[in-house]
């Protein structure tokens, strides 16, 4: 669970940036066949799912982007 994993980095002094889930995107293929119009629309939804709490627990892979807490930016 996302709130797992963040809890565990949190214990180990890292500050949270994003957690976000990685699955919600199309093959290469596709996305280079879209027109620009539907590209932005795509990449606005794509977005949205990969950030939203909600859309992260259901994915099968995540990836969380961590910083030292105290650490330069």
């Amino acid at each position: 669970m996302p709130e797992e994993v963040e809890e565990r980095a949190r214990a180990h002094g890292l500050e949270i940036v994003q957690n976000s889930g990685v699955d919600f995107a199309f093959r290469r293929e596709v996305v280079d066949g879209m027109p620009e119009e539907t590209f932005a629309a795509w990449r606005e939804l794509t977005d949205f799912l990969c950030s939203h709490p909600s859309c992260t627990g259901l994915s099968n892979h995540a990836l969380l982007i961590c910083r030292k807490q105290g650490g330069d930016r």
